[in-house]
């Protein structure tokens, strides 16, 4: 009966083209999920490019701005620079005398 196929259309989360047109044919559902996937794989590659091209913008900013490296970093650690070591501020006190 329409009548209640009508009113079991809001309790299935269905709408009414869908009592009124019927089901859709499996080979335009077919048609329709493969766009849908290649929609999202293009969008994927989209983002997953532009997510590597910000890495290699904040890497290539890294290697530019702090050319720090291992062997740098044990020796200022273990104070055998040649400079005054490195003055670490830890508290107001400390921050006073630095400035």
């Amino acid at each position: 009966c329409q009548y209640w196929s009508f009113s079991q259309v809001p309790f299935r989360g269905m709408s009414h083209n869908a009592i009124r047109f019927g089901r859709m044919p499996r080979s335009e559902k077919a048609k329709l999920k493969a766009e849908i996937l290649t929609c999202e794989h293009d969008l994927e590659d989209s983002e997953t490019a532009d997510l590597k091209s910000l890495a290699k913008r904040i890497y290539e900013a890294y290697l530019k701005n702090f050319n720090m490296n291992k062997v740098k970093a044990r020796v200022i650690l273990a104070g055998k620079t040649n400079n005054n070591p490195p003055f670490v501020i830890h508290d107001m006190e400390t921050l006073c005398m630095a400035e």
